[in-house]
C-alpha cells in the first residue's frame, strides 16, 4: 500500500521525536543516508530499499544530489528507484524538504521537535497533505 505524504511526515516526526539520537550524522556532524558505524538512517535513508542502502552507504549528498547522480548513471527515475515501493512516486521536492527537516539541528533538541521544528512540520503538512499521490518529478 502506498503511503501518503502525511503518513511519511508523521512517521518521520514520531521516529526521530521518540529518540533524537536516531538522526543519522557522521563523526563530523554531517548528515548521512546510512551511518556505517551506528546503522542510523536519515529521513530519506529510512525509506531506501536494500539496494538503495547499498548504493548510498556513507553518502552525504542531499536528496537532489543523489537524484542527479542516479540520473547520470542512467538508473531510471533517479531517487525514486532507490526507495521502497510504498513511498515511490513522491516528487523530489518532497524528499528534499523532508531531508531538510531531519538535517536541521535547530529543528530538534534532546526531547524531540523544537518550536522551529514544529513550524517546519506544519509547513510540510500544509504544503504536501492532500497532494496528488501519483505526482513524481
Amino acid at each position: 500500500m502506498t503511503m501518503t505524504y502525511a503518513e511519511i511526515i508523521n512517521d518521520t516526526v514520531q521516529y526521530y521525536g521518540d529518540d533524537t539520537t536516531r538522526r543519522a550524522q557522521n563523526a563530523d556532524g554531517s548528515c548521512v543516508y546510512n551511518d556505517l558505524e551506528t546503522h542510523r538512517q536519515c529521513a530519506v535513508g529510512r525509506w531506501l530499499s536494500p539496494e538503495g542502502i547499498l548504493l548510498t552507504q556513507g553518502s552525504t549528498q542531499n536528496a537532489r544530489g543523489l537524484h542527479e547522480t542516479m540520473e547520470r548513471l542512467d538508473c531510471g527515475a533517479g531517487l525514486d528507484t532507490l526507495l521502497v515501493p510504498e513511498v515511490r512516486g513522491k516528487p523530489l521536492d518532497f524528499w528534499a524538504a523532508l531531508q531538510l527537516l531531519h538535517d536541521s539541528d535547530d529543528c530538534w533538541n534532546l526531547f524531540g521537535l523544537t518550536a522551529r521544528g514544529l513550524s517546519k512540520v506544519n509547513s510540510l503538512l500544509e504544503t504536501w497533505d492532500g497532494k496528488d499521490e501519483t505526482t513524481n518529478s
